[in-house]
Protein backbone atom coordinates (compact mmCIF):
# COMPACT_ATOMS: atom_id res chain seq x y z
CA UNK A 1 0.00 0.00 0.00
CA UNK A 2 0.99 3.51 -0.77
CA UNK A 3 1.99 5.98 2.15
CA UNK A 4 -1.31 7.77 1.44
CA UNK A 5 -3.25 4.50 1.61
CA UNK A 6 -1.57 3.73 5.01
CA UNK A 7 -2.38 7.37 6.14
CA UNK A 8 -5.88 7.11 5.29
CA UNK A 9 -5.87 3.65 7.35
CA UNK A 10 -4.16 5.46 10.30
CA UNK A 11 -6.91 8.23 10.25
CA UNK A 12 -9.68 5.73 10.35
CA UNK A 13 -7.97 3.77 12.97
CA UNK A 14 -7.56 6.93 14.85
CA UNK A 15 -11.66 8.34 14.37
CA UNK A 16 -12.65 4.36 15.73
CA UNK A 17 -10.54 4.30 18.76
CA UNK A 18 -9.78 7.74 19.58
CA UNK A 19 -6.28 7.26 19.22
CA UNK A 20 -5.83 4.95 22.21
CA UNK A 21 -3.92 2.19 19.57
CA UNK A 22 -1.98 4.34 17.77
CA UNK A 23 1.84 4.81 18.90
CA UNK A 24 2.98 8.17 20.21
CA UNK A 25 4.39 9.31 17.22
CA UNK A 26 1.32 8.44 15.17
CA UNK A 27 -0.98 10.12 17.62
CA UNK A 28 1.06 13.42 17.55
CA UNK A 29 1.29 13.16 13.52
CA UNK A 30 -2.27 13.31 13.68
CA UNK A 31 -2.79 15.87 16.17
CA UNK A 32 -0.36 17.89 14.03
CA UNK A 33 -2.26 16.64 10.93
CA UNK A 34 -5.73 17.90 12.13
CA UNK A 35 -4.49 21.60 13.68
CA UNK A 36 -2.53 22.29 10.13
CA UNK A 37 -5.94 21.40 8.65
CA UNK A 38 -7.45 23.65 11.09
CA UNK A 39 -5.45 26.67 10.38
CA UNK A 40 -5.67 26.11 6.48
CA UNK A 41 -8.95 26.19 7.28
CA UNK A 42 -9.38 29.59 9.07
CA UNK A 43 -6.17 31.03 7.10
CA UNK A 44 -8.26 32.78 4.31
CA UNK A 45 -11.03 34.28 6.57
CA UNK A 46 -8.18 35.60 8.43
CA UNK A 47 -6.87 37.13 5.68
CA UNK A 48 -10.31 38.38 3.96
CA UNK A 49 -10.69 40.24 7.45
CA UNK A 50 -7.01 41.87 7.44
CA UNK A 51 -8.19 42.94 4.29
CA UNK A 52 -11.25 44.65 4.65
CA UNK A 53 -9.57 46.23 7.91
CA UNK A 54 -6.82 47.74 5.77
CA UNK A 55 -9.31 48.98 2.95
CA UNK A 56 -11.84 50.59 5.88
CA UNK A 57 -8.08 52.65 7.14
CA UNK A 58 -7.59 53.63 3.77
CA UNK A 59 -10.98 55.46 3.16
CA UNK A 60 -10.87 56.57 6.91
CA UNK A 61 -13.57 54.23 8.15
CA UNK A 62 -11.63 52.82 11.32
CA UNK A 63 -12.16 55.40 13.91
CA UNK A 64 -9.60 53.59 15.56
CA UNK A 65 -6.92 53.38 13.24
CA UNK A 66 -6.88 57.57 12.70
CA UNK A 67 -6.53 57.85 16.82
CA UNK A 68 -4.36 55.82 17.39
CA UNK A 69 -2.47 57.74 14.26
CA UNK A 70 -3.08 61.18 15.66
CA UNK A 71 -1.68 60.60 18.81
CA UNK A 72 1.29 58.89 17.37
CA UNK A 73 2.24 61.77 15.23
CA UNK A 74 1.34 64.27 18.11
CA UNK A 75 3.56 62.71 20.19
CA UNK A 76 6.24 62.18 17.49
CA UNK A 77 5.70 65.93 17.47
CA UNK A 78 6.43 66.22 20.97
CA UNK A 79 9.88 64.07 20.82
CA UNK A 80 11.08 65.56 17.83
CA UNK A 81 10.81 69.44 19.75
CA UNK A 82 12.18 67.96 22.72
CA UNK A 83 15.12 66.65 20.49
CA UNK A 84 15.40 70.09 19.07
CA UNK A 85 14.58 69.05 15.64
CA UNK A 86 11.79 72.04 15.78
CA UNK A 87 11.14 72.09 11.63
CA UNK A 88 10.56 68.75 11.74
CA UNK A 89 8.35 69.17 14.24
CA UNK A 90 6.86 71.98 12.81
CA UNK A 91 6.07 69.88 9.49
CA UNK A 92 4.30 67.01 11.55
CA UNK A 93 2.14 68.79 13.02
CA UNK A 94 0.66 71.13 10.19
CA UNK A 95 0.28 67.84 8.25
CA UNK A 96 -1.91 66.74 11.43
CA UNK A 97 -3.21 69.69 11.76
CA UNK A 98 -4.17 70.17 7.66
CA UNK A 99 -5.56 66.75 7.91
CA UNK A 100 -9.56 67.77 7.99
CA UNK A 101 -10.31 63.30 8.24
CA UNK A 102 -8.56 63.57 11.61
CA UNK A 103 -10.90 64.45 14.83
CA UNK A 104 -11.08 67.92 15.22
CA UNK A 105 -9.67 67.81 19.15
CA UNK A 106 -6.63 66.04 17.55
CA UNK A 107 -6.36 69.32 14.84
CA UNK A 108 -6.62 72.10 18.01
CA UNK A 109 -4.29 69.76 19.99
CA UNK A 110 -1.94 70.31 16.51
CA UNK A 111 -2.26 73.73 17.24
CA UNK A 112 -1.42 74.14 20.42
CA UNK A 113 1.42 71.91 20.11
CA UNK A 114 2.58 74.70 17.09
CA UNK A 115 2.46 77.33 19.24
CA UNK A 116 5.11 75.33 21.79
CA UNK A 117 7.10 74.50 19.00
CA UNK A 118 7.82 78.06 17.67
CA UNK A 119 7.96 79.77 20.79
CA UNK A 120 10.40 76.91 22.46
CA UNK A 121 13.27 78.31 24.70
CA UNK A 122 15.84 76.23 23.23
CA UNK A 123 14.45 77.33 19.30
CA UNK A 124 17.25 79.32 17.85
CA UNK A 125 14.93 80.30 15.02
CA UNK A 126 11.51 81.22 17.57
CA UNK A 127 8.66 82.79 15.95
CA UNK A 128 6.50 84.22 18.65
CA UNK A 129 4.18 85.79 15.60
CA UNK A 130 3.97 82.21 14.16
CA UNK A 131 2.98 80.78 17.37
CA UNK A 132 0.01 83.33 18.32
CA UNK A 133 -1.20 83.02 14.60
CA UNK A 134 -1.94 78.98 15.39
CA UNK A 135 -3.17 80.11 18.99
CA UNK A 136 -5.75 82.38 17.09
CA UNK A 137 -6.78 80.10 14.67
CA UNK A 138 -7.34 77.33 17.93
CA UNK A 139 -9.20 80.04 19.37
CA UNK A 140 -11.61 80.52 16.33
CA UNK A 141 -11.39 77.42 14.36
CA UNK A 142 -12.15 75.11 17.35
CA UNK A 143 -14.58 77.44 19.92
CA UNK A 144 -15.51 74.24 21.80
CA UNK A 145 -12.42 72.47 22.19
CA UNK A 146 -11.20 71.89 26.19
CA UNK A 147 -7.69 73.34 24.89
CA UNK A 148 -9.47 77.03 24.48
CA UNK A 149 -8.51 78.28 27.73
CA UNK A 150 -4.92 77.08 27.42
CA UNK A 151 -4.51 78.40 24.30
CA UNK A 152 -5.89 81.55 25.82
CA UNK A 153 -3.56 81.29 28.98
CA UNK A 154 -0.49 80.73 26.08
CA UNK A 155 -1.86 83.65 24.28
CA UNK A 156 -1.62 86.20 26.70
CA UNK A 157 1.98 85.05 28.28
CA UNK A 158 3.39 84.98 24.60
CA UNK A 159 2.40 88.78 24.39
CA UNK A 160 3.90 89.67 27.47
CA UNK A 161 6.95 87.85 26.91
CA UNK A 162 7.00 90.15 23.38
CA UNK A 163 6.57 93.19 25.22
CA UNK A 164 9.40 92.20 27.38
CA UNK A 165 11.58 91.79 24.86
CA UNK A 166 10.79 95.08 22.77
CA UNK A 167 11.48 96.88 25.88
CA UNK A 168 14.94 95.72 25.80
Amino acid sequence: PSRFAKLIRCHAECDQTGGKNMKPSRRSFAIYAALLAVILLALPACVGRVNRSVDEDRRGVSARFFDSREEAQIDKARALRLEGEYNEAIDTLLAVYRNRAFESKYRAEALLELSHVHSHLMNPEKDYDAALRHLNTLITEFPESSLRAEAEEKTEHIKKLQAAIEQN
